[in-house]
């Protein structure tokens, strides 16, 4: 939920987020990264985005001018070992 609620998208509570992304701004992977080691309990993280599933980039994610970045919960994976 912390990256919905950054990125926008509807949350796991059914909630429509904005986002902090305006339209046309592009995914940055170093803030997705700082989301995730600011979430509560995470000390290391490998984080991989990308519009493919799976996704397997740690490159800035471009979109268009006339587009937002959006998410939801099927699109956002963790794996815990």
């Amino acid at each position: 939920d912390r990256l919905i609620r950054s990125n926008g998208g509807e949350g796991t509570d059914g909630i429509l987020y904005p986002g902090e992304l305006a339209i046309g701004d592009d995914v940055i992977y170093d803030q997705i990264f700082r989301r995730v080691l600011e979430t509560r309990g995470v000390i290391e993280a490998d984080v991989e985005i990308g519009t493919t599933d799976p996704p397997g980039s740690t490159s800035n994610i471009s979109i268009d001018d006339d587009e937002a970045a959006i998410t939801s919960p099927d699109e956002v994976s963790i794996d815990v070992s």
